[in-house]
């Protein structure tokens, strides 16, 4: 299966709390499917994605496809099958 870091704006989309015209809600929707049915989510070992998700999203998984999306990703966050983590490495500030 593939694997996907999913930026937080996809689900926001698919939710339609944006200015994004209908064909790029359309395009969310369909990623978001295509993850939950046939991919693997990535997500970092410090949760900072998941709490990201969890600013913005509905855990209780409505009332849009989002928020449904988050509720799948607190789901499988366990399932190594569903759920790769990995870890971020933080980039140091530049001097000078």
């Amino acid at each position: 299966m593939a694997a996907f870091v999913v930026d937080t704006n996809v689900p926001i989309v698919a939710n339609g709390k944006s200015h994004a015209d209908p064909a790029c809600v359309i395009s969310c929707l369909e990623v978001l499917l295509h993850i939950t049915s046939d991919a693997v989510i990535v997500l970092d070992d410090a949760m900072q994605i998941l709490n990201e998700y969890m600013d913005h999203l509905n855990l209780g998984g409505e009332p849009g496809a989002g928020d449904l999306f988050m509720k799948w990703v607190w789901n499988v966050q366990a399932d190594e099958n569903r759920c790769e983590r990995v870890f971020l490495t933080p980039l140091t500030p530049r001097s000078g």
